[in-house]
């Protein structure tokens, strides 16, 4: 026969509990709940199992030290009380409760859902029991021993002599602490109270719904959960298929965060919270997430200098807070901030998007890793294909503090388009203006590092780069352009706008950028290139014209800026083995470049530095420095004959006349640009 059930039921208006600096406060509250009767019990320290029903129309939790707070409304479900793995004095305390509407946050976070289920167990932690159990045990004797001894006197005693078991080495604590005014670190600001509940109770459960939504002005972009299932702890997430749409963006997330009680009970700030995440989506619109992402970073760069106080979102409708965000998207279009990753993540997250947008380029099939360690992201292994082209890459961008950001990247392209290219590295467009000349499909391979100033742009003098372009069949965009060079070299065929093949390499560097040494054939022309110029667009080129319908060899020396040259013909210096177009100098650079950023990463931006880049070209201008072969007489007018130089330029005589030409200073012809773009 079952011992006869004891039942009871309690209902408020409203009710208010101040609990360790957290204030909760209950409104339209009912509990009905029994108990069985086993007869009189002496000992009040058992937990006596108990469970009943639950209805809560209003339920606000608030720390009272900051803003962060849940507020819940229209639950209802069971709840219960009963002992934890048998053990008679520690209770496990659970619920299954319906959420009509959650809102939790801070200040200028809020996350918020609707018609979700929590299942939900919170106890004391076994060894936090252990704990107080033996301070209270050393407390006792250290009173007997010392009645004299303040109560508060006696318990910081008995804490130091546990920490410290007689005849056992002191281990003693050592803290890296970090310096907020120097690297970026995710401020939790958790109360007292909120940490010493964190400390003291393990909370366990799961949490599930179909509409949850963010507004946070670190990430202004209308949001949405359209499917939420959670398994948490109080030390860990974990993401079962949430599905999550950002602006254009649809993403579905699985893995695990971890750390968190370390994370948010630390004093020092230097715990790491842990994340490793997969994420698959069909559409992820890259132009849409950055701008929402710098946009944040500007809004938050403007609170920590105090030009801007922080946005309150607490008392907004949906709609309100949506428009709020939109107007801090269109103020700050213009208006970036430093992008700081914080030294306190360390996080893992496989990508896998079937279509990204990355400026004009649509991309497909993007696989790859993105790493955050230490206040660096490292891009590990990206590849994806588009319309325009394949494209592989690894980098590092490092940006522990706003003083001290850098970014390095090796990059693969292959098959791509000569435009699609210019818009996809930018960077190139302003150092190789000449590149939007020609259109065509080529291969391309680059790496470099350069630093980052506080509003994201390139410091281009502190640009290392080295770059190989290759291709068949590249083609002059501006036909006019191939007209007046094809008048001038006297082409055969004029229409003919092609470039069988080039290959060329570049060095930027210290605000140069220096061609290596490279032929290519047109029409019925070798060409050997070689040369320099800054980042300016003041240049210095030697073109070697190695094979033409003449009988000779002959130079051009351009000499200036785009709207400033001087054209000088001469004796050609170049030779064909000075060409290194079997030479990998690039790749060598590329892979090196990518074991550094693995290496740096793993090391933590903060403790290394990313090297200059090791490479070395066979041959540099410089190298071709000093006297001009010069032309020879015949040389000279055969040269006027063919229309290469002007008829009214003076020619000069031959060197076995002794004679000496008074317009010029040497063996060489010379054309002043006049500015014009053909």
């Amino acid at each position: 026969m079952s011992a006869p059930t004891l039942a009871a039921g309690i209902s408020a208006d409203t009710a208010t509990v101040l609990i360790d600096g957290i204030t909760i406060a209950v409104g339209d509250f009912g509990l009905g709940a029994g108990v069985e009767n086993t007869g009189a019990v002496k000992d009040t320290t058992l937990v006596v199992p108990i469970g009943g029903g639950l209805k809560i129309g209003r339920l606000n939790i608030e720390s009272v030290t900051d803003s962060a707070g849940v507020r819940l409304r229209d639950l209802a479900g069971h709840v219960g009380l009963k002992r934890f793995h048998g053990s008679k004095r520690l209770p496990l305390i659970s619920a299954g409760l319906d959420i009509g509407r959650m809102a939790a946050g801070t200040l200028d976070t809020r996350f918020m859902l609707s018609g979700a289920h929590l299942d939900v167990s919170m106890y004391r932690r076994p060894s936090v029991v252990k704990a107080y159990t033996e301070i209270k045990h050393i407390s006792d004797s250290i009173s007997r021993r010392h009645p004299e001894l303040s109560p508060d006197s006696v318990l910081r005693l008995a804490i130091a002599k546990r920490r410290h078991v007689p005849g056992t080495p002191r281990k003693r604590r050592v803290h890296s602490r970090l310096n907020d005014e120097d690297y970026e670190v995710l401020e939790w600001d958790v109360s007292k109270g909120l940490r010493k509940f964190m400390f003291n109770w393990q909370v366990e459960g799961t949490l599930t719904t179909n509409h949850a939504r963010l507004f946070t002005p670190l990430f202004p972009l209308r949001n949405m959960v359209s499917r939420l299932d959670l398994a948490f702890s109080s030390d860990s997430i974990e993401l079962r298929r949430v599905k999550y749409r950002a602006g254009r963006s649809d993403l579905a997330l699985s893995g695990l965060v971890s750390n968190i009680r370390r994370v948010l009970t630390s004093t020092s700030g230097n715990n790491t919270l842990k994340i490793n995440l997969a994420i698959t989506s069909d559409t992820i619109d890259v132009n849409q997430l950055s701008a929402a992402t710098f946009a944040g970073a500007a809004y938050a760069r403007r609170v920590s200098l105090g030009e801007e106080r922080a946005i309150d979102l607490n008392a907004a409708s949906d709609d309100a807070l949506d428009n709020q965000l939109d107007a801090l998207v269109s103020q700050d279009a213009d208006s970036v901030g430093p992008l700081l990753i914080p030294t306190n993540i360390d996080g893992r997250v496989n990508v896998n998007g079937k279509n990204v947008i990355y400026s004009d380029l649509m991309l497909h099939d993007l696989e790859g890793q993105l790493l955050v360690f230490g206040g660096g992201v490292n891009l590990h292994d990206l590849s994806a294909k588009s319309d325009a082209g394949d494209v592989s890459m690894s980098a590092l961008y490092s940006a522990p503090k706003a003083e001290d950001m850098k970014f390095g990247f090796g990059l693969q392209l292959k098959e791509f388009k000569i435009e699609r290219f210019l818009k996809l590295v930018p960077a190139v467009d302003s150092i190789m203006p000449l590149m939007r000349d020609f259109s065509g499909i080529i291969n391309a391979e680059l790496a470099a590092t350069v630093d980052i100033d506080s509003t994201m742009n390139m410091v281009l003098p502190t640009l290392d780069a080295a770059i190989k372009l290759s291709g068949d069949s590249l083609a002059f965009i501006n036909p006019e352009t191939y007209k007046t060079l094809g008048k001038w070299l006297r082409f055969r065929d004029r229409a003919d706008n092609t470039i069988k093949h080039a290959s060329v390499e570049f060095l930027v560097r210290d605000n140069m950028m220096e061609t290596f040494p490279f032929t290519f054939d047109i029409d019925r022309y070798r060409l050997g290139v070689v040369g320099s110029n800054d980042l300016a667009l003041n240049f210095n080129y030697h073109i070697s014209v190695l094979k033409s319908p003449l009988p000779f060899k002959f130079g051009i020396n351009i000499k200036g800026n785009p709207d400033d040259f001087k054209v000088r013909f001469g004796g050609a210096k170049f030779k064909e083995g000075m060409a290194v177009e079997s030479v990998n100098i690039v790749d060598t650079a590329r892979v090196n470049l990518v074991k550094q950023i693995e290496s740096v990463f793993r090391r933590g931006v903060r403790n290394s530095r990313f090297a200059r880049l090791d490479v070395k070209a066979p041959v540099r201008m410089g190298d071709l420095e000093g006297p001009d072969p010069g032309l020879s007489h015949a040389d000279s007018l055969l040269l006027k004959r063919e229309g290469l130089i002007p008829a009214n330029l003076p020619v000069l005589p031959d060197e076995k006349t002794g004679t000496e030409n008074e317009n010029t200073k040497d063996n060489t012809k010379i054309i002043k640009g006049d500015g014009k773009k053909d």
